[in-house]
């Protein structure tokens, strides 16, 4: 594969889970319990609660897995799904009409 198209699914699948992470329904019970732990001021309940945030550090934790096997089909394959989701995520969103 090439690099490119790594990187492209990569960063695809970074944002498909920080936005999971921050703002989906199915990830609401983590982030009320960081906000009910830590308080709902607290950093980290902001950090929980913003996909940008969260895209700094989910790559930072996953990229070695990345780069010491991208040729690994597994890794390919998460990668394919979750760049698949991210890519279904923008275009319903961009079907949408503005709130």
């Amino acid at each position: 594969m090439s690099d490119w198209l790594l990187y492209l699914l990569f960063a695809l699948s970074v944002f498909r889970v920080a936005r999971l992470l921050a703002q989906e329904e199915l990830a609401r019970p983590l982030r009320e319990r960081v906000a009910r732990k830590f308080g709902p001021e607290s950093r980290w309940t902001y950090l929980v609660e913003c996909p940008l945030c969260l895209s700094i550090w989910i790559g930072a934790l996953t990229v070695p897995f990345v780069m010491i096997w991208p040729d690994n089909r597994v890794v390919i394959a998460v990668l394919f799904v979750l760049a698949a989701s991210a890519l279904t995520v923008l275009l319903i969103n961009k079907g949408e009409p503005n709130d």
